[in-house]
């Protein structure tokens, strides 16, 4: 904001200026604007050119035009207009056209953003718009903080191409479900709950688990008038959250590795008892190496027990 006042020359006919030039410069004036009008500037035996082009535009910050289908036709207008067109070209002077009546615009103000008068009886509106400009005051409402759901880092530890932190975040709340719980499904009115903190809405969380799902890393069960009314993590989605949550991971992974090549016939419930291991990392870990040949499984029994049968020689060579 300026220290000074804005000076700003007021260019227009003789015949708006008591209809509305006076009275339109003598608002500005009250709102700390420095309006240049040359009935106030210029006394007799003044020079004209001087004091109008000397005086007042070359000394302006900005030009206003008062455009009507009188002013458009007069010469003295038109000089006054090229003055200023100059100066606005050399980057000296802002340009403001300012409509009163409907009339041609002036080709050098074409393509330049005008101010319409609807009544010039009333234009408090229009003289608030102008002082916030010329003082340089921004119009447009302040940023707000961004939402919580996007301010809240995700736990994953890593950038997910295409995922928002929130989608990270609804991701790290299922595995923590899966992580105080036993095999899943996830109740989406427990994971809406857990995300409470997050403000998102109803419509915010439908739209990262379908991200979610679509990327792999969930799977949802839809009802009649409910999606996404039970939630399955995928091995990709596990995976993912597990790594992140245990640092030592691969160390984790060495000890299941481990014991269940020294103890044939085991269970992944028995696994997590004996190394005081979640039990959701162990059956993990015995999925992935079941998915990778290493080991053969039972498939899951109705407790969720995973039932390690088989040991291939590759793990006991990689353990060796």
């Amino acid at each position: 904001m300026p220290d000074s006042a804005p000076r700003v020359f007021i260019s227009h006919a003789f015949e708006d200026k008591q209809r509305f030039v006076i009275p339109f410069a003598t608002a500005l004036r009250a709102h700390g604007i420095d309006a240049w009008v040359d009935a106030w500037e210029i006394r007799p035996g003044d020079s004209l050119v001087q004091k109008i082009f000397d005086d007042g535009i070359d000394k302006a910050e900005a030009a206003i035009v008062v455009l009507s289908p009188t002013s458009i036709t007069k010469p003295w207008v038109r000089e006054e207009l090229d003055a200023a067109f100059i100066r606005r070209v050399e980057g000296k002077l802002r340009l403001i056209p300012l409509v009163i009546e409907d009339c041609a615009i002036p080709d050098p103000l074409r393509h330049l953003l005008y101010v319409k008068i609807a009544n010039l009886h009333s234009f408090g509106g229009e003289v608030e718009k102008l002082v916030r400009d010329l003082f340089d005051l921004p119009s447009k409402p302040p940023l707000g903080p961004k939402p919580s759901y996007l301010n809240l880092k995700a736990g994953l530890g890593m950038a997910l191409p295409g995922l928002l932190d929130a989608d990270a975040n609804v991701l790290q709340a299922i595995g923590d479900i899966y992580l105080e719980g036993d095999f899943g499904p996830v109740d989406r009115n427990e994971l809406s709950r857990r995300l409470a903190t997050l403000g998102l809405s109803s419509d915010l969380l439908d739209e990262s688990l379908e991200i979610l799902e679509g990327d792999g890393f969930v799977s949802g069960t839809h009802t009649i008038g409910q999606k996404f009314a039970l939630l399955e993590w995928t091995h990709r989605g596990a995976d993912l959250v597990l790594r992140s949550r245990f640092k030592d991971y691969p160390a984790r992974e060495r000890m299941v590795c481990i014991h269940v090549a020294n103890n044939p016939q085991c269970q992944n419930t028995s696994v997590a008892k004996s190394l005081d291991l979640p039990i959701v990392l162990v059956d993990h870990i015995i999925e992935q190496l079941a998915a990778q040949g290493l080991v053969k499984t039972t498939g899951r029994l109705l407790s969720g027990a995973l039932v390690v049968i088989e040991i291939s020689a590759r793990l006991r060579r990689m353990l060796a």
